[in-house]
C-alpha cells in the first residue's frame, strides 16, 4: 500500500480525548496545573504538561478531568487527609473549599462545563460548587457562580497541507524549517486547533 494511501485511511481525524489548558478568566495568568510529584493542585503561569489536563467525556454533559503529567483525577473533596498517599489538600476556607487528586478513577468527580458570555464554568456535582482560584492563586470550589474559565485547547484535526498544483505537502522538520515534500507523513501532518469559537484556528506541527 502507498504512503498516500494508507495516510489517507486515518487522516483527517480528530485527537481524542481533547487536551487543554484551564486558565481562570479572573486571574488571566492562573493556569490549574500540578506540582512536580502530581499530588498538589495548584495554580501556575506556565504553559507545559504539567498544565495540560485531559478531558474525559462521561455522557450525560458530564466529564472526568485527568492531569496529563501524572494521570491523577480531579476530585473535590472537604476532608482529605493531607499525609493520605496521593490526596493533597489545597486551597483555603472551610471543609468543602478543597480540591485534590486522585489516582483512583472511582474516586473522581464528574464535572460540567457550563458556557458563559465569556469561558466556562466548571462545576463539581458532587455538591453544586463551582472551581475557583482566589487572590493567593490557591485553586478551590466556591458556592458563588462567579468565575469562569478559558479551555485552550491543545488538539484538534490531524490533516496534511498540500499544494494540488505540485502534488507536495508541508513538512515541518526538526528544526522547525518548513519545506515542500512529496511524503504523506508524520512531519508532514498538521494539527488544526479552535483558537476562539469564532472560525479561527491555530496550526501546530503534529511532530512538536
Amino acid at each position: 500500500m502507498s504512503d498516500e494511501k494508507e495516510a489517507r485511511q486515518f487522516l483527517p481525524c480528530m485527537e481524542q480525548p481533547p487536551r487543554c489548558y484551564l486558565t481562570c478568566m479572573a486571574h488571566p495568568d492562573k493556569r490549574l496545573s500540578n506540582n512536580k510529584n502530581g499530588g498538589r493542585v495548584v495554580s501556575s503561569n506556565k504553559r507545559s504538561n504539567h498544565e495540560t489536563f485531559v478531558i474525559l467525556p462521561q455522557g450525560n454533559d458530564v466529564v472526568m478531568i485527568q492531569s496529563f503529567k501524572h494521570n491523577g483525577y480531579l476530585r473535590s473533596d472537604g476532608a482529605v487527609d493531607p499525609t493520605d498517599g496521593d490526596l493533597v489538600l489545597v486551597g483555603s476556607g472551610d471543609a468543602n473549599t478543597f480540591v485534590s487528586m486522585t489516582l483512583d478513577k472511582k474516586d473522581a468527580s464528574l464535572w460540567c462545563l457550563e458556557k458563559a458570555d465569556s469561558g466556562v464554568y466548571v462545576t463539581c456535582m458532587d455538591d453544586n460548587s463551582f472551581l475557583a482560584c482566589n487572590q493567593e492563586g490557591n485553586i478551590i470550589l466556591t458556592k458563588d457562580k462567579e468565575q469562569t474559565w478559558n479551555v485552550e485547547f491543545q488538539t484538534g484535526e490531524l490533516c496534511f497541507v498540500s499544494s494540488s498544483a505540485m502534488d507536495r505537502r508541508v513538512r515541518c522538520d526538526l528544526m522547525g524549517s518548513l519545506t515542500l515534500s512529496e511524503n504523506w507523513k508524520g512531519w508532514e501532518v498538521w494539527r488544526f486547533i479552535e483558537a476562539d469559537g469564532e472560525g479561527h484556528v491555530r496550526l501546530n506541527a503534529w511532530m512538536h
